[in-house]
């Protein structure tokens, strides 16, 4: 599969996504508006990273949302019934400027499980990524001045 995220293909991506996932629940990505969400968030992060649009061919990156009674990191709800719920994984992958949905899965989350959200570079990319942010930075004792002393006025 490879679909292109954009509102052209709509019909498709929400087709795909019930051909996957037979059986809409409330975890399970079901609309185009959640897979653009995702893939937004992807390219904020990149951002964030320090990697321009030109640098991002081959990225690929995949997304499950949380278990039951967990949102956005946080336990919402304590009373749940201790049983796992169904629910889908999404897989996208940067082809230039162009983001498509290259496999959608079902799985299996555990009340009170985190999302997993990850991003995967090229190793050109990840060391891109580690010289840009540790650039600002330097290691004690490399870059450090040492202290002047102030000269004597005894004359």
């Amino acid at each position: 599969m490879k679909i292109e995220i954009s509102e052209d293909n709509v019909a498709d991506i929400e087709g795909a996504l019930r051909w996957r996932t037979d059986n809409p629940g409330p975890k399970r990505i079901s609309t185009y508006l959640e897979v653009a969400a995702f893939r937004d968030a992807v390219i904020r992060r990149l951002g964030q990273a320090q990697l321009n649009v030109d640098e991002v061919h081959g990225i690929k990156a995949s997304y499950t949302p949380s278990g039951p009674g967990r949102y956005g990191g946080f336990i919402v709800q304590t009373d749940i019934q201790e049983r796992p719920i169904d629910t889908t994984t999404l897989f996208i992958e940067c082809d230039g400027s162009t983001w498509f949905l290259t496999n959608i899965k079902e799985c299996v989350k555990f009340p009170f499980d985190d999302e997993t959200f990850l991003i995967m570079l090229t190793p050109e990319q990840n060391q891109l990524v580690i010289d840009r942010s540790t650039s600002q930075f330097a290691v004690i004792g490399d870059a450090w001045p040492e202290p002047v002393e102030k000269p004597n006025d005894e004359s």
